[in-house]
């Protein structure tokens, strides 16, 4: 788009920089190739008797896909039998990996935060293994009663570090305050130095993250229940922020900390980080929480505040309604402002689009909300207290068919997008970061509405 704007007489200069540049970029491909062959060859995972000595051949070693670029993309090694333990391989060197599973083979130790950092990842196994957590692990149990609870074991060595310790007697203060049927059951726990475990409510089919990256569990997850999902966590947040005296901020809202039953109803879950928000201080805090799920405004601020869950929650609204983590949504947005965006796009495509009127409203108010809730001006995010209000004002049914729906568009017949004046005085404008969806046009006989006054 720069270049477009330029003069004519700029034309050659520009041609020279990109021909000069070209190679540069290919250099860099090559690097960066060169080093995943390295950090492969430094796991010690192929062994010194076969190819892994010819790094240029990385490609080919069992268990690694590349891309046409020579990028490792896939990392497949269940049930391989000769992996030492996760501290020598340098996840980072791999920004493109796509699929990681190193399942079945009685790996110990704890995950490497480094997993965290992968933002392409669409697929993780790491089952039939002994690692643990960050703070922790989780075991199914079986009491005598037969009720199966899930306990969450301090190890020693996790022991020996204060942040572990703090974050784990944080999570039994926290969850022993609060009552909600969207936010796990603590039954019990201990918190002698010698021996830590919290004892929570079992929740058989795990984290919204791996439900929705399995084939066969996201489809049984259907547009009502991701609705219903959604509905049940803005629930839990505002209990969290206006129910509770002081209010309490989780700080670390993703699809891996939210739970799902036998009946795939949602509770939001690790309260490690949550913090009580003192009215009467600046609440400054280091950063906490997941990559692709934090606030951007924490990165210069610092300063914890409710609408830092609020952003959270819009980033797992999307996911959930998309089937995988917005980013590559989020981030290209802005980017075009003149081509329509079409909702049924962006819909998680191995179910099939929403035809009930109901429920396409519900999936278009959900959107709507979503977008209104990862606004990169905090002071123009809803509260979640609105949000919920939202949710039930919204009970009637969409007058528009979902194809016609666009989430960038002005002239969208449902999704409009609308400059308005955020709770601080600055105008809201038409990027993903800064602007404000109106959905009245679905709700004809109502004030719906969402700006934002604090």
């Amino acid at each position: 788009m720069v270049l477009a704007s330029m003069d004519v007489v700029c034309s050659g200069v520009v041609l020279l920089m990109i021909l000069a540049t070209a190679p540069v970029a290919i250099a860099g491909t090559e690097s960066a190739v060169n080093l995943e062959a390295e950090a492969l060859l430094k796991s010690g995972w192929w062994g010194v008797n076969t190819t892994a000595r010819n790094v240029s051949a990385h490609c080919q070693w069992p268990g690694i896909i590349c891309n046409d670029a020579g990028s490792v993309t896939e990392i497949l090694l269940p049930n391989y039998g000769i992996l030492d333990d996760l501290t020598n391989f340098c996840f980072s060197s791999f920004p493109n990996l796509v699929r990681l599973d190193l399942s079945g083979n009685a790996l110990d130790g704890a995950i490497p935060h480094q997993i965290g950092a992968l933002t392409k990842i669409t697929y993780l196994n790491l089952s039939s293994n002994h690692l643990r957590g960050g703070c922790g692990s989780v075991y199914r149990v079986q009491l005598p009663s037969g009720k199966v609870v899930a306990l969450k074991k301090l190890h020693c060595l996790d022991g020996e570090n204060p942040n572990y310790d703090k974050s784990f007697r944080n999570e039994a203060e926290m969850l022993s305050k609060i009552r909600h049927r969207n936010i796990v059951k603590l039954f019990g726990f201990c918190l002698h130095k010698r021996c830590m475990f919290l004892i929570y409510e079992y929740m058989d089919r795990g984290s919204l993250f791996c439900i929705l990256r399995d084939e066969t569990e996201a489809v049984e997850l259907d547009w009502i229940k991701r609705v219903n999902l959604i509905k049940g966590i803005a629930s839990a947040l505002s209990y969290l922020h206006y129910d509770c005296d002081p209010p309490i901020i989780h700080r670390d809202v993703s699809s891996n900390n939210i739970l799902l039953n036998s009946q795939l109803e949602a509770t939001l879950s690790d309260f490690g980080t949550a913090r009580i928000l003192e009215l009467d201080s600046s609440n400054q805090t280091v950063i906490a929480g997941t990559f692709g799920y934090i606030a951007p405004e924490l990165a210069y601020t610092m300063v914890v505040t409710e609408k830092s869950d609020v952003y959270s929650f819009g980033v797992v609204v999307l996911e959930t309604l998309f089937g995988k983590h917005p980013r590559e949504f989020l981030s290209s947005f802005s980017s075009q402002p003149n081509e329509p965006i079409m909702l049924k796009d962006l819909l998680d495509a191995r179910l099939p689009p929403p035809t009930n009127a109901l429920v396409v409203q519900n999936v278009v108010v959900a959107t709507a909300l979503a977008l209104d809730c990862v606004n990169a001006n905090p002071k123009c995010r809803p509260t979640m207290q609105q949000v919920v209000n939202q949710f039930e004002v919204g009970r009637r049914e969409a007058t528009e068919p979902l194809h016609t729906i666009a989430v960038n568009q002005p002239v969208s017949p449902v999704l409009s997008l609308r400059d308005q004046s955020c709770a601080d005085g600055t105008s809201s404008s038409s990027t993903i970061n800064e602007f404000h969806v109106d959905i009245s046009a679905i709700l004809p006989s109502s004030n719906f509405s969402f700006h934002v006054s604090s």
